[in-house]
């Protein structure tokens, strides 16, 4: 049975992107199958992990309709890249009916064991679409009163 999970802060700069880098490279090392998604607009994660920006991203996906785009990094471990396009996500689906659920549909055919989604620091659409993605949630923090205010 997959797991996913969302590493969440409304905090940019607690850490967010990090752990699902390493957290990712750590499972797939012990032999799990591991999915990164990066769903920050800024695309950091997608830019650690030198994944390149050519062709589908994230973005394409949620607004089409169609399977993630992934990219393989090593044996067992693939991202789905992000791309500035994402910022507009909140106007374009807005209206659309089950609009919090299209990236539970794009997710729930992949078969890998964890499945990590790297928010972005908003509680728009975006994060949205993660939380009801997801069956577990990691709230980083950093020992600072403002990601502490973030948690709330």
């Amino acid at each position: 049975m997959k797991r996913i999970i969302s590493i969440v802060n409304h905090k940019g700069g607690v850490g967010k992107t990090t752990s699902v880098a390493s957290l990712g490279v750590a499972l797939s090392q012990i032999g799990r199958r591991v999915l990164l998604v990066d769903m920050d607009p800024q695309g950091n994660l997608s830019d650690s992990l030198s994944v390149p920006h050519s062709g589908r991203t994230l973005y394409n996906a949620l607004r089409e309709g169609r399977s993630l785009p992934l990219v393989e990094i090593k044996p067992g471990l693939s991202v789905c890249p992000s791309s500035i396009d994402l910022v507009s996500m909140d106007l374009e689906l807005g209206d659309r009916k089950g609009r919090e659920y299209i990236l539970r549909d794009l997710l729930d055919p992949l078969e890998f064991d964890y499945i990590l989604l790297d928010c972005p620091p908003s509680l728009g659409l975006l994060t949205i679409n993660a939380l009801t993605a997801s069956s577990e949630v990691f709230v980083p923090l950093t020992p600072e009163a403002l990601p502490a205010k973030g948690l709330g």
